[in-house]
């Protein structure tokens, strides 16, 4: 199973989009101690999990309507902590799910289980 691999230095926000920094200031703030995803506090040394899945998109002309109303393909983005407890960031960019991933890789203390979209963050132990 590969974890995440520590990363030296915090993300650079730079690459998100000002709507995508928004729901990141939103919906995942963090500090050295924790994180809050949409609102709920988790501690760092917590988090055992993490894992980014590609939604799934809607066939036909309702589909092709929302890929143009909200852009590319989404994501969500399951963050698992404690003994039976998660918080998934649902329909989120593959921008915001990197950003998330490397956040995680950041700030957390421990080693940190990954699974799902390759290329998101540097991984060890596969």
């Amino acid at each position: 199973m590969p974890y995440l691999q520590r990363a030296p230095q915090r993300p650079s926000s730079d690459d998100l989009t000002e709507k995508e920094m928004r729901f990141v200031e939103q919906h995942f703030v963090t500090d050295s101690e924790e994180v809050y995803i949409d609102g709920a506090p988790v501690v760092w040394a917590q988090i055992e999990e993490v894992e980014v899945v590609k939604a799934p998109g809607v066939p036909g002309l309702i589909g092709r309507l929302a890929r143009q109303m909200i852009g590319d393909d989404r994501y969500h983005v399951g963050v698992y902590f404690g003994r039976h407890y998660e918080a998934v960031l649902p329909n989120v960019s593959f921008n915001v799910a990197r950003f998330i991933v490397r956040e995680v890789a950041f700030f957390a203390p421990n080693p940190v289980r990954y699974k799902g979209i390759a290329g998101l963050a540097a991984l060890s132990g596969e």
